[in-house]
């Protein structure tokens, strides 16, 4: 009470560490949506090996709050609890800074476009769009966009043999897998009747090309 805004310095390390790391590529989205709980989280999953945070600065509000209330219509809140990477670089106000900035335009989201997912996806090595080919524009397309019962794969000039299409959930689990004979123009119906109303991804795949889409199941 004698000094409003001071902090007693107490050195506790979050969690304890895995004697064997998972050593695989972890990419982490973060925005300026991003607070407290979900920031404290992307610190700690920052803390392993080969771990790349892509996408804006979070909020910059990690940390407990305290509420006190003074009268009956009077209350206020603080944060109680500070929140400082190994170094002692505080987080307060200046959030997590991704390794890779990547921002979501006015003009994707008018386009279905997810400009932070697409550079997560790029750093992993998938292969967003067709390129184009002996001057025709190649194009690997899914619609509509909501679906409802039935999700469309349209494979424009290229001449595959064959063409995979895997839907999976946002935990990478395969909820669908169907093979097809291709040709140079193709347009594959996938039946997803029987997913959950939720987000999906539907990776094509056609031996020289592979496209990973975001569509929501109504």
């Amino acid at each position: 009470p004698t000094y409003p805004g001071t902090y007693y310095w107490e050195h506790q390390v979050l969690g304890a560490f895995a004697p064997n790391p998972y050593t695989g590529k972890v990419i982490l989205l973060t925005g300026p949506g991003s607070q407290s709980h979900i920031e404290w989280s992307a610190m700690a999953l920052s803390a392993m090996p080969n771990v790349v945070r892509v996408g804006e600065r979070t909020a910059g509000a990690d940390g407990n709050i305290t509420f006190m209330s003074i009268s009956n219509d009077q209350h206020f809140g603080w944060t109680s609890l500070g929140i400082y990477y190994p170094n002692g670089d505080s987080t307060q106000k200046i959030g997590i800074v991704p390794d890779t900035f990547a921002y979501q335009t006015r003009k994707s989201l008018r386009h279905g476009h997810d400009d932070v997912l697409e550079k997560a996806l790029q750093i992993a090595g998938c292969k967003l769009q067709a390129e184009q080919m002996n001057g025709n524009t190649s194009s690997i397309t899914i619609h509509p966009n909501p679906a409802n019962d039935v999700l469309n794969i349209d494979v424009t000039n290229i001449n595959a043999a064959h063409i995979t299409v895997t839907i999976t959930d946002v935990q990478g689990k395969t909820i669908i897998s169907k093979e097809t004979k291709g040709g140079n123009n193709i347009s594959m119906p996938v039946d997803i009747s029987s997913l959950q109303p939720g987000m999906y991804f539907a990776t094509v795949n056609t031996g020289s090309q592979r496209s990973i889409s975001k569509f929501v199941k109504q």
